[in-house]
């Protein structure tokens, strides 16, 4: 099967348009007019395809698919054939046990996350890959293979569907996630949907989300991941989201664990240090759990040069010497400042008026500077 310029030329406008039908049903009507064989792959593969946009069954075709792939070359394959997804969709109590240990095979999980994985189905076993691959993990679920039997058979009350790989538009997104967490009750990973969304439509496109959905779980995961965004991003455009985020984790009002996990995203995303003067804000406002406050410390220490470490003593040195602040804090503070060069605070050390943390952790510090 020699390929030349109109071939490359054909492959190229599939890799420009992947989600685009036209291209390769052209491919195939040039494949044929030559009398390749190649044709035949994507004509079947089309055949498949109108089955599951159908919603109906595809089992007869599949091992006759899965042979013919085999006659044409993997890469060429890998971009002609449309991207699928291999869902676990569901299945019955009494095929629990086999789908856990089927899970574990086919994914390589523990026994825990195996049967976690199965009763909190749907769940994603592959995502975008050809759709001989598909099928080929599809029967991994498949009972044995009756002898001269020429279709495919599951077990009856097990679910593993192929999904066809969409252009996910900002509205496409939207609609799929609000669609899906209906349906499911879980909350989506969207690490993966972020790639797939313009750049500079980003925040923007996850606070229509927010906007849109009503549940507060949903809006948290949105804002999350859109901070997760603003450091991949080295900071870009995040003023509004982390607006957003700072108002959560300063409104006593919510839950102390959300704005705590909220934190937590605020300081994985603080690169260019532009949140300290509100960490230091929520650190010294002692109305606030001393969980934020402790949180809010380790923030300000957190993604620092060691020159910008060694800057912080005097204010760590601060709230150490504050007899008036809550032990736990000074304790952090301490533990904090003892990774920095201290040798020249010792003294200052052995004499303090510490509570039973600070004072354990200063025995401790001795101890090992003794043993070394």
């Amino acid at each position: 099967m020699h390929t030349n310029e109109d071939d490359l030329a054909f492959l190229e406008a599939i890799r420009q348009a992947p989600y685009d039908d036209a291209p390769r049903l052209v491919y195939a009507d040039w494949l044929e007019e030559r009398d390749d064989a190649r044709a035949e792959y994507i004509r079947k593969m089309y055949e498949i395809i109108g089955h599951i946009r159908a919603g109906t069954s595809y089992d007869h075709l599949d091992l006759a698919f899965r042979e013919l792939a085999k006659q044409c070359m993997w890469g060429w394959r890998a971009t002609v054939s449309k991207g699928f997804d291999v869902v676990f969709d569901a299945c019955i109590s009494d095929l629990k046990l086999w789908s856990i240990k089927k899970v574990r095979e086919t994914m390589g999980l523990p026994l825990a996350e195996a049967k976690s994985f199965v009763e909190t189905a749907p769940r994603l076993l592959r995502e975008h890959i050809p759709l001989e691959s598909a099928l080929t993990f599809r029967s991994e679920f498949a009972y044995y293979q009756i002898p001269k039997r020429v279709d495919l058979q599951l077990p009856v009350g097990l679910s593993i569907l192929l999904r066809e790989r969409q252009e996910l538009t900002d509205e496409n997104v939207i609609n799929n996630l609000i669609e899906e967490y209906d349906r499911t009750k879980q909350i989506l990973p969207l690490s993966q949907l972020l790639y797939c969304v313009k750049k500079e439509r980003v925040h923007r496109f996850l606070i229509d989300l927010a906007t849109i959905s009503a549940n507060p779980a949903l809006i948290r995961e949105f804002l999350w991941a859109s901070l997760a965004f603003t450091r991949r991003e080295n900071g870009e455009n995040q003023t509004e989201i982390t607006i957003t985020a700072l108002q959560l984790t300063q409104n006593q009002e919510e839950s102390e664990a959300l704005r705590r996990e909220t934190l937590r995203h605020l300081i994985w995303a603080n690169t260019d240090r532009r949140f300290d003067n509100a960490f230091v804000g929520l650190l010294q406002d002692h109305t606030q759990p001393l969980s934020i406050r402790i949180e809010a410390l380790g923030g300000l220490m957190s993604n620092r040069e060691e020159n910008q470490q060694i800057r912080m003593e005097p204010f760590l040195l601060d709230l150490i010497l504050d007899v008036h602040e809550n032990d736990w804090i000074r304790h952090r503070a301490f533990n904090e400042l003892t990774r920095l060069p201290c040798e020249h605070l010792h003294a200052t050390f052995r004499g303090l008026d510490a509570g039973e943390n600070l004072s354990r952790s200063i025995v401790s510090y001795f101890e090992e500077l003794e043993g070394s």
